[in-house]
């Protein structure tokens, strides 16, 4: 029998968040389509730490055909088995080993716990590439982006894990955009702010085949966001132009999606005229809606009309471009080396 997986959700009241009530009701909706009447939702459901549940258990008597199991994340600290109502509602606030045609251990969040020390606990009752993980926490193998809310290690899981007590599938909440590989995230459902950016999905697991399948979620909103690495070049405004395409490009965003999509665009570098700049940047994505009703933030762009020097920078422009450079959120990305380098060449 099939089953949903989803995480991260961060539901507030649904006058506060109705997006992320609606993106949750897709799921079910799309769910119930497929003949699929159990949900996992792998940590964070709500918000930190909320104590009003009612818009959430409006949400599930809706559907007393789809079985809600909940597994509380580092957001839900306080949420518990007594926390909820409804008999479709099941929330797994201690580990536990569910057992059918396959096992299902599940991992509730426990802050200063690995995983590893958690699955040790419970190992002489899983066979090995005959169960699969649900919980909440960090991946510690998969490339991580920073997450200045979250910028801590969370409960986390090593590749020595897996290769010690070989679980069939892994699925994790906590890191809110999705990943496939060795772990699965679904993501986060709805983005939560701008920086939660692209489609967003949910998956479906066939645990007899041990197949996952991606699912599109129709979300009231999409975001998208871009930063702009401006040079004085003689032909600055092409060049801006040029590099906008790209970016839109990449975005491929679909018109479907135009008028629900919500975009922020950042410029940083160095520039002949920035009244002149700005135009150009609102030229290009004149046909998007700005995040928050924002402007092109070109705060970080700075003016020089000195032509020695912006010789010079087009030099170390060429070769900093020429240069093979590692991707990691560990190191710097090229845009950043090339502002330090022009902070270098133009500063009096």
């Amino acid at each position: 029998m099939k089953i949903s997986i989803t995480a991260d959700v961060h539901l507030s009241s649904y006058e506060e968040t109705p997006e992320r009530y609606h993106a949750l009701e897709d799921i079910i909706l799309q769910s119930l389509n497929e003949n699929i009447h159990k949900l996992w939702i792998i940590g964070d459901l709500f918000h930190a730490n909320i104590d009003r549940y009612s818009d959430f258990e409006n949400l599930a008597k809706k559907y007393p055909d789809m079985t809600f199991q909940i597994i509380p994340g580092n957001h839900d600290s306080t949420l518990s088995s007594r926390s909820l109502a409804g008999q479709n509602i099941r929330v797994f606030d201690e580990p536990a080993i569910i057992t059918e045609d396959y096992q299902f251990l599940i991992l509730p969040y426990r802050h200063g716990k690995t995983m590893g020390e958690l699955i040790a606990e419970r190992k002489d009752q899983l066979l090995p590439k005959n169960w699969i993980l649900l919980s909440h926490g960090d991946w510690l193998d998969g490339r991580r982006s920073f997450n200045a809310i979250e910028s801590g290690t969370y409960m986390p899981l090593t590749r020595s894990d897996l290769e010690r007590y070989q679980p069939a599938r892994v699925f994790l909440g906590h890191i809110h955009a999705p990943s496939d590989g060795p772990v699965f995230y679904p993501g986060s459902p709805c983005g939560l702010d701008i920086t939660e950016t692209g489609l967003r999905r949910f998956l479906i697991y066939d645990p007899q085949t041990n197949t996952v399948e991606s699912r599109e979620i129709d979300t009231d909103f999409l975001y998208q966001q871009c930063s702009i690495f401006v040079m004085p070049v003689d032909d600055e405004a092409d060049s801006v132009r040029q590099m906008a395409s790209e970016i839109k490009r990449k975005w491929n965003i679909r018109e479907k999606d135009r008028q629900k999509t919500r975009i922020r665009v950042q410029a940083s570098g160095y520039t002949r005229n920035k009244s002149e700049l700005l135009a150009v940047l609102l030229e290009e994505f004149e046909t998007f809606l700005f995040y928050k009703n924002e402007s092109p933030n070109i705060e970080k762009v700075s003016v020089t009309i000195d032509e020695n020097r912006i010789k010079i920078a087009q030099s170390v422009k060429e070769r900093i471009d020429a240069l093979e450079l590692n991707c990691s959120p560990d190191e710097p990305d090229r845009d950043q080396i090339l502002m330090e380098a022009f902070q270098l060449i133009f500063k009096e």
